[in-house]
């Protein structure tokens, strides 16, 4: 999700298509798929087919997760059936121990934290989020993440701190040009247009190969 779309407003869209390889393009695809059966007649033959496909894989992947023989690989194909069928919680249950298992996957944990905004538990929202940075500080998608959350629970000046801060950490690095651009925003919304072009203005000067500052 582009940072300049950044918005406390739930958002009632398809979630947004994560950069987490091959396993991301997937469950982009799983929740892409449960919008448009979503929008379809409920009586149509294709749909009605498709369902049926899911929900038979859906049996043999439940049935082998129930009996504790489902692998990794299998756990995240019935994540992708679950959300699919649209079956949130299933899929916040899933994503609980998976996300533990794999804990240089911060991914899984962000789409956690996703769902469970969007079920209106911002507290286990946050409190995910929170667990990638105290591994990585500085990870803009995390960052991004908690600034929306944020935002939306009307915490603005916790923002402001926070990525303030996190822009400081980040001079020199990597992660600098993405977290200033988050930042800008954050400031660019709150009405700090002053503050916001300063910022900009910097990330030109220490990124010029860099058009995004510029474009911003």
């Amino acid at each position: 999700m582009p940072l300049g779309s950044l918005n406390p407003t739930p958002d009632p869209r398809p979630k947004r298509l994560r950069q987490i390889g091959l396993f991301g393009l997937a469950i982009g695809a799983a929740l892409g798929a449960g919008w448009w059966w979503g929008q379809q007649k409920p009586n149509t033959a294709a749909v009605s087919g498709q369902q049926k496909t899911l929900e038979r894989r859906s049996e043999k992947l439940e049935t082998k997760l129930a009996a504790g023989t489902a692998n990794d690989a299998e756990q995240r194909q019935l994540l992708r059936v679950r959300l699919a069928l649209g079956d949130q919680t299933g899929a916040i249950k899933l994503l609980e121990p998976l996300s533990d298992q794999n804990p240089d996957q911060p991914s899984l944990r962000l789409l956690l934290a996703d769902l469970k905004s969007q079920n209106d538990d911002n507290a286990g929202a946050e409190r995910e989020i929170r667990q990638v940075l105290n591994l990585q500080p500085l990870h803009p998608q995390a960052l991004e993440d908690y600034a929306r959350l944020q935002l939306k629970l009307g915490r603005k000046q916790e923002v402001m701190q926070q990525l303030q801060a996190s822009a400081e950490a980040a001079k020199g690095k990597p992660e600098s040009l993405p977290i200033g651009l988050l930042l800008a925003d954050v400031q660019q919304r709150n009405g700090l247009n002053g503050e916001a072009t300063a910022t900009y203005q910097g990330l030109i000067a220490s990124h010029p190969a860099d058009p995004r500052p510029m474009l911003a």
